[in-house]
């Protein structure tokens, strides 16, 4: 489980936060959301789109890898 947040540096009135995962489980719809990683290895890619009141519209992404916790993922 992750705390992501999303820092806007010119905080304009009316801020909307739309977030999506290719895997895993999202919760909050603000600019601070929890994530919780899936039960499978690979990519996961997180976006953010930022938008305004006058139709501004900002998206970012963030890829993460998952690994599997098994004792060989470290060394056996």
């Amino acid at each position: 489980m992750y705390d992501i947040e999303c820092v806007i540096t010119d905080t304009g009135v009316g801020l909307f936060y739309e977030w999506s995962a290719t895997g895993g489980e999202i919760s909050g719809d603000d600019s601070k959301i929890t994530w919780i990683a899936p039960n499978t290895s690979g990519k996961v890619t997180i976006t953010v789109t930022v938008s305004d009141v006058a139709g501004n519209m900002a998206t970012r992404n963030l890829v993460l890898s998952v690994v599997d916790c098994s004792p060989c993922t470290f060394g056996c």
